[in-house]
């Protein structure tokens, strides 16, 4: 999915723990598509993480447009 966003044209950030894997799957993308990937090293089970990631973004492109979280496991309802 990834992948072909990035060749579509479309902003890309990736966010994932290790920092190591995140950066070389960012450049494995950019380099089959030629165009940019974000990589965010992150917890998306920790708030701050999350908060970072998204001033990440945000600083880099603006506010997104779409979010497609894609976790190891069901996601865990956050109380608002």
């Amino acid at each position: 999915m990834l992948r072909t966003s990035a060749a579509e044209g479309a902003r890309v950030a990736l966010f994932a723990r290790t920092a190591a894997r995140v950066q070389a799957v960012a450049s494995d993308i950019t380099a089959a598509t030629g165009h940019p990937v974000l990589p965010v090293a992150g917890d998306m089970t920790r708030e701050a993480d999350v908060a970072r990631l998204l001033d990440t973004v945000k600083g880099q492109w603006g506010s997104p447009s779409i979010l497609i979280c894609v976790t190891g496991r069901p996601p865990r309802p956050r109380k608002v």
